[in-house]
C-alpha cells in the first residue's frame, strides 16, 4: 500500500508536475482526475526533506507492470 508520493517524482502530468517548486502551503490538494475525490495531502517528509502528498489509507493501490520495451 502506498503511504506517500514524492512531488519531484511526478513528471509524467502537467497538472501534477512541478509542484516541487512550490512552498507547502501553495501545494493543492491530490485528487482523483475522473471523480475530483481528495486522495491525499500535502506534506514535508522530515527524514528526506522532501515534499510529498500523503496518502489516504487505501486510497491508492500499486501495481508493477513490465516495460512494453
Amino acid at each position: 500500500m502506498l503511504k506517500r508520493m514524492y512531488l519531484d517524482r511526478i513528471f509524467d502530468d502537467p497538472t501534477w508536475a512541478g509542484l516541487q517548486s512550490l512552498g507547502l502551503k501553495e501545494v493543492p490538494q491530490f485528487t482523483c482526475g475522473s471523480c475530483k475525490t481528495s486522495i491525499g495531502v500535502p506534506m514535508n517528509y522530515e527524514k528526506e526533506n522532501r515534499l510529498a502528498f500523503r496518502l489516504f489509507q487505501g486510497a491508492v493501490t500499486k501495481k508493477i507492470v513490465k516495460s512494453p520495451r
